[in-house]
């Protein structure tokens, strides 16, 4: 291990390879730190297998994040979708409506796929010259007066005055600080699936708040809707049983309650 009063190697080391970490680890060193990026390279997949599963509803704020960091632009604009109205619906007969004209914004969000972010993130990275990757995983943490050790799965060890824990809900990094979390279970699984749609989504997203669970659907590029369904977690089993057809029949039946 370091001396005690050596100057570690790395300002910061960032532990995840997806967009947050990504991200965290870009925007330190835009900003002149030395960065260690720790984590396996994320599996992207070819754009030719169509949309991603995940998606995001990125906030104008988070799009002005990835403007700066010189990603966003990268993005090819075919891969993302405006969402220019949100319709909410719940059983109970009662509805919101928000419109971007109304609020006098562009847009209320911008859906794009986790796989392009991801993919823009990491290419940023690699031509990033303050930023040395890292790509086993990480296995154990030894925190000292002025550093943070971090040893790899491989037995490489790293020095960073602060380390970054971005690797998910399970944050492995997260626990070996001994920082306590609690798994509060609320019965529920999104299921999520890509539609192709009858009529123009024009750009509205929807959203119905049932006995069954929270079901939206988000405009994709071209005539695309992506279903998100957090349901029970008995419906959401017999939902994931469906087949493609039937899991349609659904939706619509759902659709047609607004």
């Amino acid at each position: 291990l370091p001396r005690m009063n050596a100057r570690p190697e790395f300002d910061l080391a960032v532990v995840g390879s997806g967009s947050a970490g990504l991200a965290a680890a870009l925007g330190a060193a835009q900003q002149g730190l030395r960065v260690a990026l720790i984590g396996p390279r994320p599996t992207l997949r070819p754009a030719t297998e169509g949309f991603d599963l995940r998606i995001y509803a990125v906030s104008p704020g988070s799009v002005a994040l990835l403007d700066r960091l010189g990603v966003w632009k990268r993005v090819p604009p075919e891969r993302v979708q405006a969402v220019s109205r949100m319709r909410v619906f719940s059983d109970t007969g009662a509805e919101l409506d928000f419109e971007a004209y109304g609020a006098q914004v562009e847009r209320l969000a911008t859906i794009a796929e986790e796989n392009e972010l991801v993919r823009v993130l990491d290419a940023a990275c690699d031509f990033q010259p303050a930023i040395r990757r890292f790509e086993s995983h990480f296995d154990a943490l030894a925190i000292q007066p002025h550093a943070a050790v971090l040893t790899l799965a491989d037995g490489t060890q790293v020095t960073a005055a602060l380390a970054v824990g971005a690797d998910g809900a399970n944050s492995s990094l997260r626990a070996a600080a001994g920082i306590a979390s609690e798994l509060r279970p609320y019965g529920q699984s999104g299921v999520v699936a890509n539609f192709a749609c009858e009529r123009p989504h024009l750009g509205v997203a929807w959203q119905w708040f049932t006995h069954e669970g929270i079901v939206a659907l988000l405009p994709l590029p071209g005539e695309r809707v992506s279903l998100v369904w957090s349901a029970p977690q008995a419906l959401a089993e017999q939902l994931l049983a469906l087949s493609p057809a039937e899991l349609e029949t659904i939706v619509k039946w759902v659709d047609a309650g607004a």
